[in-house]
Formats: structure tokens, C-alpha cells, sequence
């Protein structure tokens, strides 16, 4: 199993991102989070959390309802990967 993935799953079970938000109507502490040289393509948002898709990499905030904390999730594009399996079954009648 690929080690990116396998750390990564998790995560997609948190956050239903479903409304784009402009890239200057994002909240200046997603804008910090971007190295120098990236350049911010998208963001979106849920109703607490926040996602910034740079031109190297994926930033995930993940804020509590009260909002007294956030964890942020840095992902370089470089680290995913995907892999499936697929099982084909015939049968003959």
C-alpha cells in the first residue's frame, strides 16, 4: 500500500468541499501557508473548514466548531498516488 494513501485516507472522510471560494475572498491565514514561487489555483470551503489547491501542492484547514484550534494538513502533489485492483470474474453458463 502506498505510504501516502495510507496516511492520507483518513482524511477524505472530514471534508465535503463543495462551494468554491474566490482566491481573494480567502481568509489571509490560508494565504500563509503557501510557500514563495506556489501559486494559488483554487479554494474552497465547507461551513468551518477551508482547502487551498496550489500549483504544487494541497492545504486542508480543519477547524473545530468552537474554532479554538486548526489542523493543518500540507499535501505536495508528489506524495499521491493511486492504485486499484480490479477482479474480473466470468463465468460460463
Amino acid at each position: 500500500m502506498n505510504m501516502a494513501y495510507a496516511r492520507f485516507k483518513e482524511l477524505t472522510k472530514y471534508f465535503d468541499f463543495k462551494e468554491e471560494v474566490e482566491i481573494d475572498k480567502l481568509p489571509e491565514y490560508t494565504k500563509e501557508y503557501v510557500s514563495s514561487g506556489e501559486k494559488i489555483l483554487l479554494g474552497y470551503k465547507t461551513s468551518r473548514d477551508y482547502a487551498v489547491f496550489t500549483d504544487k501542492t494541497m492545504i486542508l484547514f480543519d477547524r473545530n466548531v468552537a474554532c479554538t484550534y486548526k489542523k493543518i494538513h500540507i499535501i505536495p502533489y508528489s506524495s499521491i498516488s493511486t492504485i486499484g485492483i480490479f477482479s474480473i470474474s466470468i463465468s460460463f453458463l
